[in-house]
């Protein structure tokens, strides 16, 4: 989870969300739920707050995939042989105990949606600080679902505000388009710090994009990366990771199992730029952002249509 925005190897100070981590975990409440749109930073923001959090404490912390499992026995299987109820009773002395789970929107598609919430209520019922991180859009129907009996401490990560976004090119020389719903996609992080990576952001030319074009430059800069053509490449990165993404979409699964004849050197360079993580066991890989995931199956769905 990147923390921070890169542009002309600087970095790019965004302290657009205050959030003292330690005010939720002094309260009565057991539960935070982060919320903000697609790219805002909310996993960036909980890995920042986790720094400032004193030692006698143990942070779990897993994607909400992780918790689609058959049963709550097979949940750590992928760590070992850990069986849930041993790892809660470890811990029951330690002072500060947090569960992180990532993106629980993913909640509404799980093929195991009672595993999830019967390993959600084992966790409260012991006593742990939940934090979770949504989408905006989820974020009412998740907590009338599965909240309703907790103290919830919420709160909404801002995207950064069009005015701090044209003060930071001013100040860094990047050209910003004049396309006002890509100028909104570029208030999240996340599609910032893509845009940043771009090449030529600093010709006036780039004011035209729209975001058409800045998705088909992020398909051709960062998932095709057409500028290291040796070996093909980029048709090779390009054609491994639709492959894989076409995978997911017909086991209706959120990773990859790694086979023997993958064309692995494409995997590699997808994984050197981010586009996709490997899994600790190496045995899966993931998108490595939900904005990656969205983008591949978009370019799917568009390359079927046309």
């Amino acid at each position: 989870i990147g923390t921070q925005v890169s542009y002309n190897d600087k970095t790019i100070i965004l302290e657009n969300n205050v959030f003292n981590i330690n005010s939720f975990l002094q309260s009565e409440n057991q539960a935070l739920v982060v919320d903000g749109e697609a790219g805002a930073g909310k996993s960036a923001l909980i890995k920042k707050s986790m720094a400032s959090i004193g030692q006698d404490t143990v942070i779990l912390a897993f994607r909400c995939t992780d918790m689609d499992v058959s049963d709550e026995r097979n949940f750590l299987m992928t760590y070992g042989t850990l069986i849930i109820d041993e790892v809660l009773k470890v811990y029951e002395e330690t002072e500060n105990r947090i569960l992180y789970i990532d993106a629980v929107e993913k909640y509404f598609v799980l093929e195991n949606q009672q595993t999830f919430e019967d390993l959600l209520q084992m966790f409260i019922s012991a006593g742990w600080k939940i934090i979770l991180t949504i989408r905006t859009a989820y974020k009412d129907s998740f907590h009338n679902l599965l909240l309703n009996e907790v103290c919830v401490q919420s709160y909404h990560v801002n995207l950064i505000s069009k005015d701090l976004l044209y003060e930071l090119s001013i100040t860094h020389g990047f050209v910003l388009p004049s396309d006002k719903k890509l100028i909104d996609m570029l208030r999240a992080p996340f599609y910032l710090g893509l845009y940043l990576t771009l090449d030529n952001i600093e010709d006036v030319g780039l004011s035209a994009l729209n975001r058409e074009a800045f998705e088909e430059k992020i398909w051709d800069e960062i998932i095709r990366n057409n500028k290291r053509r040796k070996n093909n490449l980029p048709t090779r990165r390009e054609d491994t990771l639709v492959f894989i993404t076409k995978e997911m979409l017909k086991n209706e699964s959120y990773s990859y199992m790694i086979k023997s004849g993958d064309d692995h050197d494409a995997l590699f360079e997808l994984e050197q730029t981010g586009v996709i993580i490997q899994s600790e066991d190496a045995k899966t890989y993931y998108h490595g952002h939900d904005v990656f995931e969205e983008l591949v199956v978009n370019h799917i769905f568009t390359e079927q249509y046309k």
